[in-house]
């Protein structure tokens, strides 16, 4: 039996409902979340060196706790920033050569690599939504500054 809520004239099942959440006392329309790519040692040269868009990697390994905390906030950060950033993660146990090649000792560890950039711009340890997106934001702007400093 299908239960039902009233919202003025419409009527919504509590499946539907369970598709929107509160946020700042509004209600909002939940996109779908993007689903983030995994990447290992074979696949990461492709997936993220040769990539033309900016790719956050998320390294992170299965027993980190920090690591679980911060796998919803980038799905979510993985749609809003879609079509701007990739957004990949790379279990570090899993991909043992890419994680020593990037000398990762500490988790979480966020490796935000630009096109044309060799090293990457990282973040290590456990970050919360606006310090993500603060990172983010400041890495592509900053490089677009310099891009635009350089074409002068």
């Amino acid at each position: 039996m299908s239960r039902v809520c009233r919202f003025g004239s419409s009527a919504l099942t509590l499946s539907l409902l369970a598709s929107f959440f509160t946020s700042g006392g509004g209600l909002l329309w939940s996109a779908a979340q993007a689903e983030i790519a995994a990447v290992n040692d074979k696949t990461f040269k492709k997936e993220v060196n040769e990539s033309k868009m900016p790719v956050l990697v998320d390294f992170y390994t299965k027993y980190c706790v920090p690591c679980k905390k911060m796998a919803p906030v980038l799905e979510d950060l993985a749609t809003e920033y879609s079509g701007k950033v990739k957004f990949v993660r790379v279990d570090a146990d899993e991909a043992e050569k890419t994680a020593a090649f990037y000398d990762i000792e500490m988790y979480p560890y966020l490796a935000l690599f630009l096109p044309g950039v060799k090293a990457p711009l990282v973040a290590v340890g456990y970050k919360n939504r606006e310090q993500i997106k603060d990172f983010i934001d400041r890495s592509l702007k900053a490089t677009k500054a310099k891009a635009e400093a350089k074409s002068k």
